[in-house]
């Protein structure tokens, strides 16, 4: 076995404890990019891809669902308020 000097094992401890450091640095670069990457692909379906979904559902929705839109208005109006007068 080697003798090895005190001088020699501090500058093992050193440059393990400086590879370590910029391990860490990169770990946290990376996570920070990722973050960022992740909130900026967020952004961007908001912005972009948000509303063409929406509509497309509501097309598919629309084209499922037949309603009819000849509603007499002025029965539920005479309704309402035959509702409304009985309340008090």
């Amino acid at each position: 076995m080697e003798n090895i000097t005190t001088e020699e094992k501090i500058d093992y401890i050193y440059k393990t404890l400086h590879k370590q450091e910029k391990r860490e640095l990169h770990k946290q670069i990376w996570k920070w990019v990722f973050r960022l990457f992740i909130l900026a692909y967020l952004v961007y379906f908001y912005m972009f891809w948000f509303d063409l979904l929406i509509n497309s559902i509501n097309e598919k929705i629309k084209d499922t669902i037949n309603v009819d839109m000849n509603i007499d208005k002025d029965a539920i109006i005479d309704a309402l308020k035959n509702k409304t007068n009985l309340n008090y």
